[in-house]
């Protein structure tokens, strides 16, 4: 059933859901081509060698003016692809220009639904692979989620399903809070606005 009033067809975009074993396995390999893309690292990470910060920093203020609603970090898929592509010409970046990366990479593989995601209580971004369309985004319920949804996240090194988050994410999140910077999936063939 198509889109009503600009509102989406949860169904419709549900059934978009790639299974988690299919969506585990694309995650784990744009993981890995995140990696590659970004070779020189991250600046906040403890084994991060020398300079790197800077780089990152400087990446960062040529960024900004770029993007479209300032000082949002990202919140469309445009601006996403900004960061993105300056990171990539910089090969480095913290967690949210890997995710950004990431979160690109996945749209260019055909690959929806899709999250930008945030956690609010800590200054930490990741993708999320096939959230459901009405679950709410902003309160971490794996079964709400979904039991296909996959959590992408390149500065970690790491992916795995949803359910794991708790495990996964424990020593880097108090509060298992988020939002959906971006929220990626197409309605009758078009990305909604």
């Amino acid at each position: 059933m198509p889109a009503r009033n600009g509102v989406p067809d949860a169904g419709q975009i549900d059934a978009r859901i790639p299974p988690l074993n299919d969506a585990y396995h694309i995650a784990n390999d744009v993981r890995a081509a995140v990696k590659l893309k970004l070779d020189i690292g991250a600046g906040n990470r403890m084994n991060s060698p020398s300079g790197v910060t800077e780089n990152v920093n400087r990446m960062r203020k040529f960024t900004a003016p770029q993007i479209i609603l300032r000082n949002a970090f990202v919140r469309n898929v445009a601006d996403a692809r900004r960061i993105a592509d300056n990171a990539i010409r910089a090969r480095c970046g913290n967690c949210g220009e890997q995710a950004a990366v990431a979160f690109v990479m996945l749209i260019d593989r055909g690959v929806e639904p899709l999250d930008l995601m945030e956690c609010t209580s800590t200054d930490h971004s990741f993708v999320v692979i096939g959230r459901r369309e009405n679950s709410d985004p902003t309160g971490y319920d794996a079964m709400k989620w979904g039991p296909d949804a996959v959590i992408c996240d390149p500065w970690m090194d790491d992916a795995y399903p949803c359910p794991l988050m708790f495990v996964k994410m424990a020593d880097l999140v108090k509060v298992f809070a988020f939002r959906s910077r971006c929220r990626y999936r197409t309605i009758d063939g078009r990305v909604p606005l």
